[in-house]
C-alpha cells in the first residue's frame, strides 16, 4: 500500500513490524522481511535489502519463494561487487 503511494520507508516499517509482531508465524514473517527487502532494493539500500533477504530465505521454504530470494541475493552481491 505505501509502496504504491510512493512511500517506501513508511511501507519498510510497516513489514518489519509485522515481523516483529509475528515471528512465529514463519510464512507470515518471512513474507514481511522479502517485502521490505524489495522496499530497500528499489529505494537502492542494497545492504539492507541483502540482510532481510536472507533473513527472509530462513524463515520461507517455498520452491518459488527460495528461487526469487536467491536471484535478489546474487544480483545485489553482484552490484556490491561491482561499486568496489
Amino acid at each position: 500500500m505505501y509502496t504504491d503511494l510512493g512511500k517506501p520507508e513508511e511501507s519498510i516499517n510497516h513489514y518489519l513490524k509485522i515481523y516483529y509482531l509475528f515471528p512465529d508465524q514463519k510464512d507470515i514473517a518471512g513474507k514481511a522481511l522479502v517485502k521490505a527487502a524489495d522496499n530497500y532494493y528499489r529505494s537502492g539500500r542494497l545492504k539492507n535489502a541483502l540482510t532481510l533477504y536472507k533473513k527472509g530465505a530462513e524463515n520461507l521454504k517455498g520452491e518459488e519463494e527460495q528461487k526469487y530470494i536467491k536471484k535478489r541475493v546474487l544480483e545485489i552481491e553482484n552490484k556490491i561487487k561491482d561499486r568496489n
